[in-house]
């Protein structure tokens, strides 16, 4: 009478592989996992930076919306804003803001912009790379 020993399971070389493949899967996945933390943190400032820089050139164009607010934004100056810790983040982000007249007309004897860009650079303070940079074209208010 033959009977069959038929063992059941996974054999020593079996189980070796699938600990290198999981091992391997392991490594390459945690080789991943700080660039994903690098890449959410770039993100997350960028994103940051954008709204601010948004929300600081929308409270310029709604003061330059008064005549008298208009002409006081000189070409190279800084328009009338008081830049405060909100815009910048408790001064995390240094701002630079940039007036241009790009069309001028004589109203009532004086010559006056009627049409300006306002560029706005955010940079993190002590830095000098560019984190956002927004600018607008403003027509003089009637």
């Amino acid at each position: 009478m033959n009977t069959f020993n038929k063992k059941s399971g996974f054999t020593f070389i079996e189980v070796i592989i699938a600990i290198i493949i999981i091992g391997i899967t392991a490594a390459c996945l945690a080789s991943s996992v700080p660039s994903a933390f690098i890449t959410t943190r770039k993100t997350e400032t960028l994103t940051k930076t954008s709204v601010l820089a948004s929300k600081y050139l929308e409270t310029i164009k709604s003061n330059l919306a008064y005549k008298s607010e208009y002409d006081l934004a000189v070409e190279g100056t800084n328009p009338p804003i008081e830049l405060t810790p909100e815009f910048t983040d408790d001064n995390y982000y240094s701002v630079s803001t940039e007036i241009t007249d790009l069309q001028t007309a004589t109203i009532d004897g004086s010559t006056v912009a009627t049409l300006k860009e306002i560029d706005i650079t955010y940079k993190k303070t002590g830095d000098s790379k560019i984190l956002a940079n927004l600018s607008t074209i403003i027509a003089r208010p009637r």
